[in-house]
């Protein structure tokens, strides 16, 4: 053994010999095989081995309450049940409401308004409607819903209005409109009880939808009560929207829940 090599060694603070050498040798041997079996056994089982990018190990919830988007399945269960929602045709029914646009001028004498003409419309029907598949974000903060209709039409519908002289006419008249939007929230969440089982609940306080027509085109009646027509037709499916599309949605959602986490 040269000098450079005792040196190096003699700063590290080892010093071998063959007799050392043999006795690391016979304690290294075993520990390998140690190390190895074990690493065997971990495969085995199923459990990742260090290094290994094996899939995530299930968490389980009990005595808690959790946003659906904590959930491990939270977004499966969420993109399930909104396609489901939009499987179901709703029934969309005016509100009892009269849209008044009147025409009024004043009294030279009193100053009093004086209706001079009348644009006046009420829908007395109703129509279904389907919606297209829904766009989400699910967070912890909560659900947002981008709804779509791409275009309806509806036929037949009932009608009365005021144009001019104040007093009512009666049609059956067909409507057609594209783009029909709406933003729907609320905040899902999930409850488990001791034994891990789940159940849904929905913060209503949170809930909002709102409707934005695009193009809109009613036959049968003059140009005028476009615009009245247009928010009546709007109020109408909002407040189908609100009956229907939110117990829509949560009772698919806690269909989708029961067979995910939920107790028999």
């Amino acid at each position: 053994m040269n000098r450079t090599t005792k040196l190096s060694r003699r700063i590290l603070g080892i010093e071998w010999c063959p007799r050392r050498l043999v006795q690391v040798k016979r304690f290294i041997r075993p520990l390998s095989v140690s190390v190895l079996t074990v690493a065997v056994l971990l495969v085995l089982s199923g459990l990742p081995v260090s290094g290994e990018t094996g899939g995530a190990i299930p968490v389980s919830f009990t005595n808690t309450t959790i946003s659906l988007a904590e959930h491990p399945q939270g977004q499966q269960m969420m993109a399930k049940a909104a396609t489901e929602a939009s499987l179901v045709e709703i029934k969309v029914t005016f509100l009892d409401k009269t849209y008044k646009n009147d025409v009024h001028v004043k009294e030279p004498i009193t100053g009093k308004k004086v209706r001079v003409s009348c644009r006046r419309f009420k829908g007395v029907s109703g129509f279904t409607m389907k919606i297209d598949k829904p766009k989400f974000e699910l967070t912890t903060k909560g659900l947002t819903i981008n709804q779509n209709i791409s275009r309806l039409s509806a036929q037949g519908l009932k009608i009365k209005w005021q144009l001019g002289p104040c007093a009512w006419s009666v049609a059956g008249v067909g409507v057609t409109m594209s783009d029909i939007e709406f933003v729907y929230k609320a905040k899902p969440m999930l409850t488990f009880d001791g034994n891990g089982a789940c159940r849904l609940t929905f913060n209503s306080q949170t809930e909002k939808i709102k409707v934005k027509i695009g193009d809109f085109n009613i036959t049968g009646v003059q140009n005028d009560l476009d615009k009245l027509a247009k928010d009546a037709f709007r109020e109408g499916i909002n407040a189908a929207f609100r009956a229907m599309y939110g117990d829509l949605l949560v009772d698919s959602l806690a269909k989708v829940t029961l067979d995910t986490c939920g107790s028999a």
